[in-house]
């Protein structure tokens, strides 16, 4: 099945490159389509980032995970 699916890829990119070096009309609908999914693949690279963990959820996950937690250096 991994096989398949690599020569199916290899071959996209076989007829892709074709059609962009032929130039004129081709060449515009492929410089086209790549903007516009280049702008659909930021936006949901953005919507799929998890927000950052904050100090409290760091100190919660060591404790979880046993680590030990000798942080109180950092509250004075």
């Amino acid at each position: 099945m991994l096989e398949g699916r690599r020569r199916s890829g290899r071959l996209a990119v076989k007829v892709f490159r074709l059609y962009a070096y032929r130039g004129g009309q081709y060449s515009r609908r492929l410089f086209h389509l790549s903007t516009e999914l280049r702008g659909a693949l930021s936006v949901l690279a953005e919507r799929s980032r998890m927000p950052s963990p904050r100090c409290g959820h760091v100190f919660f996950r060591a404790a979880a995970a046993g680590l030990p937690s000798d942080h109180g250096h950092l509250t004075g």
